[in-house]
């Protein structure tokens, strides 16, 4: 069986990086986490259940990225962490459900 991991959450201070080049009425910014998670919480993250995106958010490294207009900054901002709330919880279910069908494998 997995040791658990710890859970990722926000690692430090948001930070604005620019005007996002591809759409110049957003910029961009930063949201630092504790780890770099895996692919399978990166699905999880991507899947929301609440919630809509004009833009999806990227997960670079170890860093959370997403291009938005100032006016919905707040918004998304909180929506994002929220999200990571619920990707944890995603992704506990996932890994649990793989454990439980690797023992049924082996009896």
């Amino acid at each position: 069986m997995s040791v658990p991991q710890e859970k990722i959450q926000r690692a430090g201070q948001i930070k604005a990086i620019g005007v996002d080049p591809r759409h110049p009425d957003q910029f961009v910014v930063e949201i630092p986490l504790n780890r770099a998670p895996d692919e399978l919480w990166i699905r999880c993250f991507r899947h929301p259940l609440e919630g809509l995106f004009f833009l999806i958010p990227e997960i670079i490294g170890d860093k959370i990225r997403l291009s938005i207009s100032e006016r919905g900054l707040e918004d998304k901002v909180m929506w994002t962490l929220k999200n990571v709330d619920r990707a944890n919880t995603c992704y506990d279910e996932l890994v649990e459900k793989r454990v439980i069908r690797k023992k049924r494998e082996q009896e």
